[in-house]
């Protein structure tokens, strides 16, 4: 990889995407890193005009193709965010290539910076999905109406996989690798027992069961009904790409009126703090990957 000497000072940073870190969040992450390199350097930064397409359908390997970034995020909006923020060059001879994985590492370390908090705000606020994506979750939100709520089943292959990994390095770790280990708990949440109807954000095609399988257990032991976003196919036209379903998601979720996920996954994580910005206020988002027989309210983090 060629990296352009240069100071920084009024150069252009920019990378270029790798299947590592190929998550919806993961990649926002990076484009974080990559612009608070650039702002911390006094440069300006070109973002890339395509991302990684991923699917997790096989336990150890993402398979990825590209789709135009125009295509996820609405690149207007992020575009005027970073001229506001000095952060536009109209050309320069110094450009700089940052290897992916540095901006994600970047990224990391700026989040946890207090320093870059408003930063990270603004960011957010920028970085939504592309006007297609943000129409089609309003009216899905809309359809659904305010007594859905929605939970992460985080339980498809690739988890299954990463979580086994990680509990035989370190035993005793809170992972819960069923549907129904996890709607067991959100049912049994004080909270939550107001919500009967809840959506289901996964990952379908990397599902070890069927939804039929999970939705028949839910209802016949729990007395709650799932909804996945194949049961709203003859309703809605969604798109074949897991990165536009990814952040389809994310927008239905900053709609719903609650939330359960888990604080190991870059989903949940991004998404309570997109909430809580837009909404100036916590959000009502709850964890399950914690101990007891309840799910947990979120903190402010």
């Amino acid at each position: 990889m060629d990296i352009i000497e240069s100071d920084g000072t009024d150069s252009i940073f920019m990378t270029r995407p790798k299947p590592a870190r190929a998550g919806l969040n993961n990649q926002k992450m990076c484009l974080f890193g990559l612009l608070s390199f650039a702002k911390q350097k006094g440069g300006g930064a070109i973002l890339p005009s395509k991302i990684i397409d991923f699917s997790a359908k096989k336990s150890e390997l993402v398979e990825h193709s590209w789709v135009d970034i125009a295509e996820v995020f609405d690149i207007g909006k992020v575009k005027s965010w970073m001229q506001s923020e000095n952060l536009s060059r109209p050309s320069s001879p110094g450009r700089i290539m940052v290897p992916w994985k540095q901006c994600f590492d970047y990224g990391c370390e700026a989040i946890a910076d207090p320093d870059n908090v408003e930063f990270f705000g603004r960011f957010l606020g920028a970085l939504r999905a592309s006007p297609p994506l943000r129409d089609l979750a309003s009216n899905i939100s809309k359809y659904l109406g305010n007594n859905t709520a929605a939970v992460q089943l985080r339980v498809e292959e690739d988890w299954q996989h990463h979580a086994r990994k990680l509990l035989e390095k370190k035993p005793g770790g809170t992972f819960l690798l069923t549907p129904y280990d996890i709607l067991i708990k959100v049912a049994n949440t004080p909270e939550l027992k107001g919500y009967k109807r809840w959506l289901v954000f996964c990952d379908q095609k990397a599902m070890p069961w069927t939804t039929e399988e999970i939705k028949d257990e839910a209802r016949d032991r729990l007395g709650i009904d799932l909804i996945f976003k194949s049961d709203l196919m003859d309703k809605f036209r969604f798109p074949e790409s897991s990165i536009k379903n990814a952040n389809l998601d994310f927008e239905i979720g900053l709609l719903t009126p609650a939330y359960v996920g888990l604080h190991q996954s870059s989903f949940s994580n991004m998404l309570y703090r997109t909430a809580k910005l837009l909404l100036e206020s916590e959000p009502a988002h709850y964890l399950y990957s914690v101990p007891g027989p309840f799910a947990k309210k979120r903190v402010a983090m």
